[in-house]
């Protein structure tokens, strides 16, 4: 096993959770076997509070199936998850399933992963992934191409720090929701973030978006009117309409 107890626990996704990297075979049993490990870690009282990574090797991740375990709930025991890969060649391929759902993090990290739907005229998921923490980044990832139901990207609680990343020629078709959904966070920073309709960029058409998407971003506060935000930021950003 890659992951060891003396230092940062590290799940490699293939050679740990036996994904496949050539995307024929379903990589859905690969991330339900990630679950059980990553839980398992931070669950157990004689490791210190973890540090976890799954490390997505190059390749691509065909997710054919839906995940056994909507939500990967860490007990809210201090552990901080990162999600890694090789930018461009670490690609996860969402094929009309949601991902996971990330609970009760301390510290939530996505970084240099490349995320990718099928282009199939239906959705290809609810959402790549959800996730509440204290604090959390989205840093040199892309998105390419995929048609959420909920949201691309949905953000819970934290200080969440979006960076140096691209959504490209996706959509998300809730009007109340967006590409990026923020709800009760402490606070949103997006910097240095394109967002992007190839397609629609002919110079003469600007109302036609891609998935027929309803927002770029959305940010709200509790429905119960007892929680703020408290930051919002957008800096060196492109939004292309």
């Amino acid at each position: 096993m890659s992951y060891q107890a003396h230092r940062r626990p590290y799940v490699d996704f293939v050679n740990d959770c036996g994904g496949d990297p050539t995307g024929v075979a379903d990589s859905t049993p690969a991330m339900n076997k990630a679950h059980d490990i990553l839980v398992a870690l931070a669950a157990n009282p004689a490791l210190p509070k973890q540090s976890l990574e799954l490390f997505f090797p190059p390749g691509i991740y065909a997710l054919q199936t839906g995940l056994a375990n909507a939500v990967w709930n860490f007990l809210n025991v201090g552990t901080s998850l990162t999600l890694s890969g090789v930018r461009d060649t670490s690609i996860v391929q969402y094929m009309g399933f949601d991902g996971p759902i990330f609970g009760n993090l301390f510290h939530f990290v996505c970084r240099d992963l490349t995320f990718v739907g099928v282009a199939n005229g239906a959705p290809d998921t609810g959402q790549v992934f959800e996730c509440a923490a204290q604090v959390g980044v989205i840093e040199r990832c892309r998105f390419f191409d995929i048609q959420a139901s909920y949201a691309v990207v949905a953000l819970d609680n934290a200080q969440w720090h979006i960076v140096d990343t691209e959504f490209v020629d996706c959509g998300c078709t809730s009007a109340t929701r967006g590409v990026v959904y923020a709800n009760v966070c402490r606070g949103v920073i997006i910097e240095n973030t394109k967002f992007i309709d190839v397609g629609h960029m002919n110079g003469i058409t600007f109302s036609t978006k891609t998935f027929n998407n309803k927002n770029w971003v959305r940010i709200t506060d509790s429905s119960t009117g007892t929680e703020r935000m408290m930051l919002v930021k957008i800096v060196g950003s492109l939004f292309d309409e």
